[in-house]
């Protein structure tokens, strides 16, 4: 999981559902959520669910907003954007998703269907949209917000296989208040595994697993 601080007092903190799907929407149970934790009870608040693997995560003080990547199956790497924390959001998973179940030796797809259906709509079964979706995949990563010439900048990153659908690669978008805005991609030719943005420095550190190396962007 991912952990950021929303405050003084609590953090933000991501769970994939570990496979046990049907779990992501089971408001008793923290599998495939984020929720909140204060630091000082430990007491759990469920910010959102629906989630099925989550990877990135970054809460922006200025509008409150919370933003998530996450791993969607074969296709439905999703962008989520939390604009309400007073209610319980749900993005779907594994009712609704834009990608499809992977084929697995012994596993029978047909019955996974009848209790995962992943239908090719969000809101038609009321739940939010993703801001964003990748279908193929990415193999998105973590994401993080910049604030470069008076214009917010999500930049995301990327672990695909290859180049052939824009993975291994920065993915950068202007945000806009009704929609995130494609805005480049940035070929890096590593997987893409953490991003961290140290402002008093104006610098980006790139965590690049193939190569077990930093990259360092300036800005």
């Amino acid at each position: 999981g991912r952990i950021v601080n929303l405050d003084h007092n609590n953090l933000l903190l991501t769970v994939g559902e570990f496979r046990s799907r049907l779990l992501a929407q089971d408001r008793e149970n923290v599998n495939g959520k984020i929720i909140k934790i204060n630091k000082k009870n430990k007491n759990i608040k469920i910010i959102s669910m629906g989630h099925r693997n989550p990877q990135g995560l970054f809460f922006d003080k200025d509008t409150s907003y919370i933003y998530a990547s996450e791993h969607g199956p074969k296709g439905g790497d999703e962008i989520n954007i939390i604009k309400n924390k007073e209610k319980i959001l749900n993005f779907g998973w594994p009712i609704a998703s834009y990608g499809e179940h992977y084929e697995r030796p012994g596993e029978d797809n047909s019955v996974l269907y009848k209790s995962a259906p992943l239908n090719k709509s969000h809101i038609n079964y009321g739940f939010i949209e993703p801001e964003k979706n990748f279908t193929p995949s990415i193999g998105i990563s973590e994401l993080i917000l910049l604030n470069l010439f008076n214009q917010k900048i999500l930049i995301v990153g990327s672990m695909g296989k290859d180049m052939s659908e824009g993975d291994l690669s920065l993915h950068m978008f202007k945000v806009n208040e009704k929609n995130l805005e494609n805005y480049k991609v940035i070929p890096i030719n590593e997987r893409v595994r953490d991003i961290i943005y140290l402002e008093k420095k104006n610098m980006i550190f790139l965590f690049l697993e193939s190569s077990t190396s930093i990259g360092v962007i300036k800005l």
